[in-house]
């Protein structure tokens, strides 16, 4: 499919309305409105972890120092090359300017990674957002509906000083366990995220859902929000391709097995975007 930009006959992006020069206009094309109130969020590419590369090109330039030449041409080169693999890997999303809050779909959770190993973060959050029953403060930038409470707890790890007496005491002490709170939307397949949250679920040890259960690693000290968030409710370990029950006194629910789905594309013609879930359209036209 070409780029829907007048004059430009370049491909379009996978997934995408237009290619990577003209994404930006995806935002005039579907505009959404943040949702805590700032206005008109951007359509961009996520963050270049520019800082790895930068490093890599520094290495590389001292390695070769005694060849000036040869070493700043390397070193340019290492960058060039990691913005253009950045450019044609990175996932796109809405994003705030103000807030920094982030708006992901079914198909860029697929992106984030965590830093420790917990797999299948996607099916994690989407499992969780099958499964809440709570309304959220906010509204759906989609389709203006009231989106739903997400409740996660996550561990961080130790921050390293440097200074070996403090890291050992730091090893010692068991991390707290803290709680976020995510907004998502059912019918869009939509997961709000404000500022540094991505981050946490990122670097989580151990990530806690009433519907996937718990993940990580088992060593914490619970914090008093995560605590009463999920007080009354029994949480067992997540195990890779087998339900998770959780039982409170209210509820009793069994949690679908954590299974990545299937990516479709919508039945419009001339529409570029990915379905959301088994409908046969996506947000915009379903």
């Amino acid at each position: 499919m070409k780029c829907m930009a007048v004059e430009c006959s370049s491909d379009a992006v996978e997934g995408e309305l237009f290619c990577h020069a003209h994404i930006r206009m995806t935002a005039e094309v579907d505009p959404m409105e943040c949702p805590r109130g700032c206005g008109p969020m951007a359509y961009k590419q996520d963050r270049w972890n520019v800082g790895l590369w930068i490093l890599g090109s520094f290495v590389a330039f001292l390695l070769l120092i005694e060849m000036f030449v040869l070493a700043v041409l390397v070193s340019i080169s290492i960058m060039t090359w990691g913005g253009w693999q950045h450019k044609q890997n990175a996932s796109y999303r809405f994003s705030c300017f103000r807030c920094e809050g982030v708006l992901l779909d079914h198909k860029t959770l697929f992106g984030i990674k965590n830093y420790s190993g917990i797999s299948d973060l996607p099916g994690k959050l989407m499992s969780e957002l099958d499964n809440s029953i709570e309304s959220s403060e906010i509204k759906c930038p989609g389709c203006e509906v009231k989106m739903a409470r997400i409740p996660i707890s996550y561990v961080l790890p130790d921050q390293g000083t440097g200074i070996t007496i403090i890291d050992l005491i730091q090893l010692a002490v068991p991390n707290t366990m803290n709680l976020m709170e995510l907004d998502g939307c059912r019918d869009c397949g939509l997961i709000w995220f404000d500022k540094g949250e991505i981050d946490n679920i990122k670097k989580s040890q151990t990530l806690r859902g009433e519907s996937f259960g718990e993940a990580g690693k088992k060593r914490y000290s619970e914090g008093y929000q995560s605590r009463e968030a999920f007080k009354g409710i029994k949480i067992e370990r997540a195990v890779e391709g087998r339900s998770v029950m959780a039982i409170d006194n209210k509820r009793k629910k069994t949690g679908s097995s954590l299974s990545r789905r299937e990516f479709t594309y919508c039945s419009i013609e001339g529409c570029n975007s990915l379905a959301f879930r088994s409908l046969e359209y996506c947000h915009r036209h379903k």
